[in-house]
């Protein structure tokens, strides 16, 4: 089996076999969130698509960091670094006030 999958890899162009689709890249870096943070309010802050944010973090499903998620290491694209080191406090959206019951 192994040698077939290699002969055809080897030889795709004759079997018109092609990549589904190309992933693409995006070069990020790290920082470390310990409260709430809605990834569309902080793309619109840094000015990117909320898209790349989403890209990067394929693990939030809500497209927030809950506030119970503590020392959570978000992905962001590294050509917003410099501008969200300068604004960091800024760029944190506090929670809704709960409301009382």
């Amino acid at each position: 089996m192994f040698v077939a999958t290699t002969y055809v890899m080897n030889h795709h162009k004759t079997y018109n076999i092609r990549p589904d689709s190309l992933a693409r890249y995006i070069p990020h870096d790290t920082i470390q969130v310990n409260q709430y943070l809605d990834l569309a309010l902080l793309a619109k802050q840094l000015t990117i698509p909320v898209e790349d944010l989403q890209w990067l973090n394929p693990h939030l499903k809500r497209n927030a960091v809950l506030t119970h998620m503590k020392d959570f290491v978000l992905r962001v694209p590294k050509e917003v670094m410099p501008v969200l080191t300068l604004n960091r406090q800024s760029c944190w959206i506090p929670p809704l006030p709960a409301k009382p019951c």
